[in-house]
């Protein structure tokens, strides 16, 4: 199984892949819980969720977190969450892959305008799997397709095609 994940304590996302054809798994939100007044990462149920599927994963390719954002909370947020995922993905035994932003970008959706990540990463999710509505299976009064699981979706699509 192939795991893709947008980081993000709030706003991330997985999804799982066969390893033998790209398909789809599952995906969900990554869960989160407080810890003091700060959105954490729920790492135990990260865990529970991925060892649901009762196999093991071959890697889970993480999005590494940026080097700049719009603020230093959401900064602190995916590095935090990159590094738990890190922590529990070494102390279970499973591979790890970092994948940059521009890296999966690059490769999967090709040349884009500034700005426009959000809509060609749609509208390539839509390509690949036409019959997906993105929405976050933890919230069942969504409408509006998760953008972290969408991404997640093509970080895990694109960890299978380069054999990651």
């Amino acid at each position: 199984m192939i795991l893709g994940v947008d980081n993000g304590a709030c706003s991330g996302a997985i999804v799982a892949l066969s390893p033998l054809d790209g398909s789809i798994l599952g995906y969900s939100g990554l869960p989160n819980h407080k810890v003091g007044k700060k959105t954490e990462l729920d790492t135990q149920a990260l865990k529970h969720w991925i060892k649901g599927f009762e196999v093991e994963p071959t890697v889970i390719a993480v999005e590494e977190p940026l080097h700049h954002a719009p603020s230093s909370q959401s900064m602190r947020s995916m590095a935090m969450c990159y590094g738990q995922i890190l922590g529990m993905a070494v102390g279970v035994g499973w591979d790890f892959a970092s994948v940059g932003v521009r890296e999966w970008q690059k490769e999967v959706l090709g040349k884009f305008p500034q700005g426009q990540s959000k809509k060609y990463a749609t509208a390539k999710a839509a390509e690949l799997a036409p019959h997906e509505r993105w929405l976050d299976p933890s919230k069942p009064r969504a409408r509006k397709a998760h953008d972290g699981i969408i991404d997640a979706y093509l970080i895990a699509h694109y960890a299978w095609e380069k054999g990651k």
